[in-house]
């Protein structure tokens, strides 16, 4: 593999916490810039990230150019779980990288961000008062997202709800994933949790560890209104 950072591909060999040490300031990604960005939180394996970074790479989401952007390690943020930043450049946007990567990665399956609608993400939610009827809710509107395989015989989540207006909405959901039944999710397939601002992502990263460490896997897009 020839790559941008040259001999720091190798530090992926090593434990995500090292990785994060031995990342030198002008090496660490650029977060705030104006990039579009895609965040995997989750236990990745070796092989997956490889593949990411070749992905990125072949489809010239990593610019060349830009050794600076490189992975970084997060790992004291979980206890046994590491999160990775990949900066896709300007290029292509935040959903066109999540895709790339969601049919590369085996395993990894998305829900896109432009495909729960905000009164429907909020009938997902289960409060106390609404108890069972609302996770009847859930499980039926989680009917709809069903398995496709892709071109290379992987399921991908594809789903037939409407669209919504913002992509910000599918906060609404997911501010409060801890109240949802993760083995209904689980159940339904679901691997991949999407979150559309950077503000909505550290958020989740610092307050809902539930998601990982429930075994979920999370994207968070940095989108641009």
């Amino acid at each position: 593999m020839s790559f941008a950072f040259g001999s720091r591909f190798r530090l992926l060999h090593q434990p995500a916490r090292t990785i994060s040490r031995n990342l030198t300031n002008d090496a660490a990604p650029r977060i705030g810039a104006s990039k579009h960005y895609v965040r995997i939180a989750g236990p990745a394996s070796y092989a997956s990230r490889c593949d990411v970074l070749n992905f990125l790479q072949e489809q010239s989401a990593l610019p060349s150019t830009s050794p600076s952007v490189l992975v970084q390690g997060q790992a004291d943020i979980y206890q046994n779980h590491s999160v990775w930043l990949y900066d896709a450049g300007s290029q292509d946007t935040a959903e066109q990288v999540a895709s790339k990567i969601s049919g590369k990665v085996m395993g990894l399956k998305l829900i896109r961000a432009a495909a729960v609608d905000k009164k429907i993400a909020d009938s997902m939610l289960d409060p106390p008062e609404r108890g069972a009827r609302t996770r009847t809710t859930l499980r039926r509107r989680l009917n709809l997202i069903s398995p496709s395989p892709d071109e290379r015989g992987r399921s991908l989540l594809a789903t037939s709800l409407p669209p919504l207006l913002k992509p910000r909405h599918l906060w609404s959901f997911f501010a409060s994933y801890d109240v949802v039944d993760v083995r209904l999710l689980r159940k339904s397939g679901v691997s991949c949790i999407v979150f559309t601002t950077e503000a909505e992502a550290e958020r989740a990263l610092r307050e809902r560890s539930n998601i990982s460490l429930h075994g979920m896997q999370t994207i968070s897009l940095k989108m641009h209104d």
